[in-house]
């Protein structure tokens, strides 16, 4: 920021002297805009275009600062008009680019950074931009070759890195996105944002300790960085959906991730918000590791626990990214429940004593939810594909059903131990094709019938069919019960369902590959016409001659 006052000082002596010079104007807009001071840059290119209307690089510059303000036909007309002065610019065709990118066009987001590097085909920028756009029309070996010859180009730029690193982990090849991320880091050590990634890259391998220490101090910590000393809406937004959803709690039940508050770091500029600490980490993690040791009777109770807490989330939101790494897995412990008056209400509280005696599911990352029936404007959807409803791969906004149906995704992976399709080699593309066609995961051998039915009524195609959240908790429910009570006490039906669980334990061997490197576990990024939702994953803004990064989410 240093260097940017020092600029400036020079910039507005040199005004004084020639208040109109629409050079000058044109470099103080542009640092203004880089100190993210936006109508400060709008001001000076105003001027700037008054006194020349035809200055190519001030539309440009104007342009971008519309764009960074969320502005975007302004910012398309003022590229537009640059583009017609000059129409190969490279970099104004980058940021039309971009602005394309973030209106959901991608084939004109394409296009132009196509045409840039038909003109400059080394350039760097645009081969970043390029690859950051790929993903969002699932076309990840692509966005690879491109940041690959990026950093071929500018093999110590830590912004490439850390959105190579994205492109990895989308693919779900950790580990070289890991070492993309130390690299970032040992040319940027205080780089907030690659430190957030690797923490997650991290908490997705198990690695628990380390990613504690790149999610500062505490697991489930998420950091909104900021270029000034405000809140974001996005992360308001988030915070008002997981605090809604707590404080509503109609018991001591703890339906999802806690979440104590919000707080400020003044060092590194960045609020933080700060959720109950997961020590056992996600459901998909805890299955890899567990599975050999894990009965019928647990696994129906982590079951019912998350169906339980889905049920509760589906009266006011859909959750709209709902898979086995958002399910967190948590220590409890033995708890009394005291009474106590507020007003002429009853509030029950839960405190913990005694040793740790079970693990807890708890459904976390409201971010992407909304209010049922919510109208929202456009917005990029992000997910796992192999986790995805068909009808949310066709484009179709998330609903409680497509919740439903990522449920029985998750039963079969507690069936397995593994995530779905994980010895199927497919791209995204294609795996996307085989899901809508009827492709669904496969259960172990030994696996309850009434087990299997429920769950593939949870992923019928037909998303009308699909059962609640409700009804799936209340057969868990039963099941849980069957497996708790003698035999005695039980009918001729409840008997057969409880020996076809007993007879699966006999059967329960460990998972031949739970590494979860497999090519199934890649994310989807697409555009949706629906109304805007809470915080969505999404690159932060990149821009000439400036390139940004990617978060992992």
């Amino acid at each position: 920021m240093g260097r940017y006052e020092e600029s400036l000082a020079d910039l507005n002596k040199s005004l004084e002297i020639d208040p109109n010079n629409t050079v000058v104007l044109n470099c103080r807009g542009l640092i203004y805009l880089k100190m993210c001071r936006y109508e400060e840059s709008l001001a000076n290119l105003n001027k700037t275009l008054e006194i020349d209307p035809n200055h190519g690089t001030a539309l440009n510059n104007r342009g971008l600062t519309y764009q960074k303000m969320g502005r975007y036909e302004e910012s398309l007309t003022d590229l537009n008009k640059s583009l017609e002065i000059d129409p190969n610019d490279v970099s104004t065709l980058c940021n039309r680019g971009l602005t394309y990118k973030k209106m959901g066009k991608y084939k004109k987001s394409l296009a132009d950074f196509n045409k840039s590097l038909e003109i400059d085909p080394n350039n760097a920028l645009a081969l970043n931009n390029r690859g950051l756009t790929y993903p969002n029309t699932c076309r990840y070996e692509e966005s690879l070759i491109d940041l690959n010859k990026s950093l071929e180009i500018n093999p110590n730029n830590g912004t490439i890195l850390n959105n190579r690193a994205i492109s990895y982990q989308m693919m779900g090849r950790y580990e070289e996105s890991l070492a993309d991320l130390n690299k970032s880091l040992e040319i940027n050590p205080n780089s907030a944002l690659a430190s957030t990634n690797r923490g997650e890259i991290y908490r997705k391998m198990g690695r628990h300790k380390e990613a504690l220490s790149d999610l500062n101090k505490s697991f489930g910590i998420k950091a909104n960085n900021t270029t000034e000393n405000y809140l974001s809406l996005e992360s308001v937004q988030t915070f008002k959906i997981h605090y809604e959803y707590q404080l509503n709690r109609f018991n001591v039940d703890n339906y999802g991730i806690e979440i104590y508050g919000m707080t400020y770091d003044s060092f590194d500029k960045e609020y933080l918000m700060v959720f109950e600490y997961a020590d056992k980490g996600d459901l998909r993690h805890y299955l890899s590791k567990n599975f050999k040791t894990l009965d019928w009777k647990q696994k129906i109770k982590i079951l019912r626990t998350i169906s339980d807490n889905l049920d509760y989330i589906h009266q006011n939101y859909v959750h709209g990214d709902f898979h086995s790494g958002n399910i967190l897995m948590i220590s409890t412990r033995e708890s009394v429940n005291i009474p106590y008056l507020v007003g002429d209400k009853v509030a029950v509280i839960s405190l913990n004593e005694g040793d740790k005696i079970s693990i807890e599911p708890k459904i976390s990352d409201l971010g992407l939810s909304r209010k049922i029936n919510e109208p929202t404007a456009n917005k990029k959807l992000c997910g796992e594909v192999s986790s995805s409803a068909p009808e949310v791969l066709l484009g179709k906004q998330p609903t409680r059903e497509s919740d439903i149906y990522c449920l029985g995704i998750i039963m079969s992976e507690v069936s397995t131990g593994k995530p779905p399709f994980e010895n199927i080699s497919r791209t995204a593309i294609s795996l996307e094709i085989d899901i809508y066609n009827g492709l669904r995961p496969e259960f172990a051998s030994g696996t309850p019938d009434v087990y299997i039915k429920l769950a593939k009524q949870c992923m019928d195609d037909d998303p009308t069919k699909r059962p609640t959240a409700k009804s799936v908790y209340e057969q868990l429910q039963d099941w849980e019960i069957i497996l708790n009570m003698e035999q005695n006490e039980l009918n001729e039906e409840q008997i057969q369902i409880r020996n076809q669980f007993l007879e699966a334990d006999k059967i329960i061997s460990s998972p031949t590959n739970t590494s979860l490197k497999h090519h199934d576990a890649v994310d989807i990024c697409q555009s949706i016409s629906e109304p805007e939702t809470s915080e969505i994953s999404e690159p932060i803004d990149i821009t000439d001659p400036e390139i940004s990064d990617l978060e992992i989410k």
